[in-house]
C-alpha cells in the first residue's frame, strides 16, 4: 500500500517536483447555523424532485455554480412526498 502511494505521490508531483498542495477543508455548518450566518446569504428556493423526510432538518452541501460559491440547503417539503426544497445560500 504504501508503494503505491510513492507512486502516486511521485506522479502528482510531476515535471517540475512541486510538492503537492492539499485542499483545506471547510467545515460545513449546520442548517440552523448556515440561516443565521452573516457571510452567507440565501439567493433563491426552489422545488427538486427527491424524497428528504420530515424527521431531518435537511442537509447542507457545499455549492460553486452558477449562483456563486456557498451551500445548499435540501429541506422537506410538507405538502408534497414526491418534491423537497433546495434553497442556495451564497457568499456576500
Amino acid at each position: 500500500m504504501a508503494e503505491i502511494w510513492k507512486i502516486n505521490e511521485q506522479q502528482a508531483k510531476g515535471a517540475g517536483d512541486r510538492p503537492i498542495t492539499r485542499k483545506k477543508t471547510m467545515k460545513i455548518p449546520t442548517p440552523e447555523e448556515l440561516k443565521k450566518s452573516s457571510k452567507f446569504e440565501l439567493h433563491h428556493t426552489a422545488l427538486t424532485r427527491r424524497y428528504i423526510s420530515r424527521k431531518t432538518d435537511g442537509f447542507v452541501t457545499p455549492y460553486q455554480g452558477k449562483f456563486g460559491k456557498g451551500y445548499t440547503l435540501e429541506h422537506p417539503n410538507w405538502d408534497s412526498n414526491r418534491y423537497s426544497f433546495i434553497s442556495y445560500y451564497i457568499q456576500k
